[in-house]
């Protein structure tokens, strides 16, 4: 039970604690020689530490090794960084990609809209003359005749550039979305002409 006590790191709390200064010397001279206070095994664990780091500095060999270890940690952790980076930048233009979606489609539909004809103008003949009767055009046959409209002006602006058909068709699109263009100008034109016959209205028969 000694021996066991004497081993343990209870002794030198009893010897603090109920021995006079004396006896504690005493004790601790009895002690084996492995034996420490936890204070004496602190210091001695930092000084094998400090002769450890100083054996490295002093050992060229190990000071390349740790620089090369490190170097090498650097370019992992570089890699890993550009990978997320890259991610997150494709994931940042996915959503871009799939927000940009619905504007696109908002302006083709609303450039075909400012293209498309309310008024429709139709000639009838009389027996002295042919008058011109305006009305109101079907939904269906003015939605065919805008569309008709605007690949025509890309036709026409493609014979005359050098770039492809899908850009002058893409430019014709974001002129009638402006409310320019030669298609709106058509648009423009068929209604001046209905106002401008709207006297005739009454020989409308159909």
């Amino acid at each position: 039970m000694l021996r066991r006590l004497a081993n343990s790191q209870l002794l030198p709390q009893l010897t603090q604690q109920l021995l006079p200064a004396s006896c504690q010397q005493a004790c601790l001279l009895q002690q084996p020689q492995g034996w420490q206070l936890p204070q004496q095994q602190a210091g001695a664990a930092v000084q094998l530490q400090q002769a450890a780091a100083f054996s490295k500095k002093l050992n060229p060999k190990e000071q390349k090794r740790d620089q090369k270890s490190q170097q090498r940690k650097d370019k992992k952790d570089r890699k890993a960084d550009a990978a997320v980076g890259s991610s997150g930048e494709s994931g940042s233009f996915a959503e871009d990609g799939a927000a940009v979606e619905p504007d696109i489609t908002r302006l083709v539909l609303q450039a075909i809209h400012n293209v498309t004809p309310l008024l429709d103008v139709r000639a009838v003949r009389t027996a002295t003359k042919v008058n011109y009767v305006p009305g109101l055009m079907p939904p269906k046959k003015a939605r065919s005749l805008a569309l008709h409209w605007l690949v025509k002006a890309a036709d026409a602006r493609a014979k005359g550039s050098r770039g492809g058909y899908a850009e002058c068709l893409a430019l014709e699109l974001l002129l009638a979305y402006q409310k320019k263009g030669a298609a709106r100008q058509k648009r423009d034109d068929l209604h001046k002409l209905a106002l401008q016959n709207r006297a005739n209205v009454h020989q409308r028969w159909w």
